[in-house]
């Protein structure tokens, strides 16, 4: 006949081994949350995984537009909401993460759009003077408007410029006045139609197909 004790004790042992697997548990969880937050202490560190926008607060979500030169108030909220949405409502955390989201994306495409143009400029140096000269053949105030644009936001544009060069003399003024072009809504120049003559790995903005910068030369327009 089995005593109290014997009864008891297997008892004790399972309960014991119980709440040591929860404190192990426990303990696991806070290793992983550990890691977690010192994996994520600033908006570099944001994988969209282990550390996301939500993680963390207001100034810093508005640093992650700022450091592409986007306004959140003046720039993003007026995209995300209606004029009398933004009359009434006050902006809370979640309106700010939804902002860091759009300038994450604005960035991402920006990265895009630099390494096709990089790609580019490798293959064909001279692609994006012919495009700014043939444009200007077809509205020559167009392309001053551009340039007007870019000396307000750097008035030393044309400090290296020699005596008796123009803006066209120079590749880095006249990548700048692309980059501007490709984001103007205009019958002059389609960026979607200029990229359709190319083929890019998905993955990738490498150019797989140079003889094809010929034929966007020809069709760049509409």
């Amino acid at each position: 006949m089995r005593s109290i004790g014997s009864i008891v004790a297997p008892k004790f042992l399972i309960a014991l081994c119980f709440f040591q697997f929860l404190s192990a548990q426990d303990s696991s969880n806070s290793e992983v949350e550990d890691n977690k937050a010192s994996s994520c202490e600033s908006v570099a560190d944001i994988d969209f995984e282990t550390c996301k926008p939500e993680h963390f607060d207001i100034p810093a979500l508005k640093s992650i537009c700022e450091d592409i030169g986007i306004n959140v108030e003046n720039d993003v909220f007026p995209f995300l909401f209606l004029e009398e949405e933004q009359e009434k409502k006050e902006f809370v955390h979640a309106d700010y993460v939804s902002a860091a989201y759009e300038c994450i994306t604005v960035a991402e495409d920006t990265n895009m759009e630099n390494s096709i143009i990089e790609e580019i400029f490798e293959e064909d140096p001279g692609m994006f003077k012919e495009i700014v000269m043939e444009i200007m053949k077809e509205n020559t105030d167009f392309i001053e408007t551009l340039l007007k644009r870019l000396e307000e936001d750097n008035p030393n544009l044309k400090d290296d410029l020699l005596d008796g060069q123009t803006f066209l003399d120079s590749q880095d003024i006249v990548m700048e006045l692309f980059r501007e072009l490709i984001h103007e809504d205009s019958d002059l120049f389609s960026w979607d139609k200029f990229l359709e003559e190319y083929e890019f790995l998905e993955d990738d903005a490498t150019i797989i197909n140079s003889d094809s910068i010929d034929a966007a030369m020809m069709n760049f327009r509409f």
